[in-house]
């Protein structure tokens, strides 16, 4: 099956990568970088963007300035400052620092649950509804994530029965949607296909997203099999920035990049509001201002054109071998009665 952009409709990025993608960098990013990250994130056209998360200060020291960060992104039109919430007291944090989205985190599997949060899954499921509770009295919506949704580092892949039991407890407490994170970067297409077919068939009316990690280089892949399920949101990072934490010791699993994915959505016709040369300039740029190598492919060299510049612009470079094409020769059909009298 293969997306019909006519068919597919809007679709919504959500860059993560001031959140989940400085919270795994080595190299402590100041607030004012953050901040000057956000803001050419914001210029270069994007909307929803994860700006910040309120975890306790000593166990993700990377968002200690939480507040501070979210202070100096001001509201304005068509804007959502989204913030990660892990816990009912970061919830309290972030409300009292008013964001316009509450993002309650947690994670499916048991073993993964107590290596990250040291809770059980069933206490994070209520504590999720507890922090819609805290945004409904606050006047705020709650969207969850449910991590490690496909496939765990310590117990395989995650039954499809599990994610459809914690979701039915996340939409009888009121969240405005659910991600699907493939935390670890292990899903495949028909495993995506399957279980946000699943959520979707199950609960038509609930916005389903799906937030993307590409350790098996799947993750692309996996984006289109989520729009042939009806996924319209997708969480990205810019320059394929951070990843999962509480991994097994030496396991890298980076972010889809965001200019990536854009670039395969701008190449498919599927409409995300955004323009790929400012979404690849905001990579440039990120890349400068934190000293990291984007991993996106987009970003080196792997659009249309950049390789056109490489082969010369206009197609008339010649080489060895080569004559000088025309626009005649290159445009439309070929003329294959040509081809018998020796013209091409």
């Amino acid at each position: 099956m293969s997306v019909d952009p006519n068919v597919a409709g809007p679709v919504v990025i959500t860059e993560v990568g001031p959140r989940d993608g400085l919270q795994s960098l080595a190299t402590p990013i100041a607030t004012e970088e953050k901040v000057a990250m956000i803001e050419t994130l914001i210029a270069a056209g994007l909307r929803s963007i994860e700006v910040t998360g309120f975890a306790r200060p000593d166990v993700v020291p990377a968002l200690a300035d939480a507040e501070a960060v979210l202070a100096a992104i001001l509201p304005r039109p068509g804007l959502d400052r989204r913030v990660l919430v892990p816990n009912v007291r970061g919830a309290q944090r972030a409300v009292s620092a008013g964001p316009d989205t509450l993002v309650a985190l947690l994670t499916a599997s048991e073993s993964y649950s107590r290596r990250n949060q040291n809770r059980g899954v069933i206490q994070l499921v209520e504590d999720a509804c507890r922090i819609v509770a805290i945004g409904s009295d606050a006047g705020l919506p709650v969207d969850a994530v449910i991590g490690i949704a496909f496939f765990c580092p310590y117990e395989g892949p995650i039954p499809g029965e599990r994610i459809e039991s914690i979701a039915e407890r996340l939409v009888s407490c009121g969240v405005r949607s659910i991600c699907l994170g493939a935390s670890v970067g292990m899903a495949d297409p028909a495993h995506t296909y399957r279980l946000c077919r699943r959520i979707g068939e199950r609960w038509p009316d609930l916005p389903l997203a799906l937030h993307l990690h590409d350790t098996n280089g799947m993750a692309l892949a996996n984006a289109v099999r989520g729009l042939d399920a009806g996924v319209r949101r997708f969480e990205s990072a810019i320059c394929g920035i951070g990843g999962g934490v509480a991994m097994p010791p030496g396991m890298a699993v980076g972010n889809v990049p965001t200019e990536d994915l854009v670039h395969m959505l701008s190449a498919m016709g599927v409409p995300t509001g955004l323009d790929l040369d400012a979404v690849l300039e905001a990579g440039r740029q990120v890349g400068q201002l934190l000293a990291v190598d984007p991993v996106s492919h987009a970003l080196r060299g792997g659009t249309p054109a950049a390789v056109r510049e490489r082969g010369g612009g206009d197609g008339s470079r010649e080489g060895a071998g080569h004559r000088a094409v025309s626009a005649a020769d290159s445009g439309g059909p070929v003329d294959f009665g040509r081809a018998r009298d020796g013209a091409l």
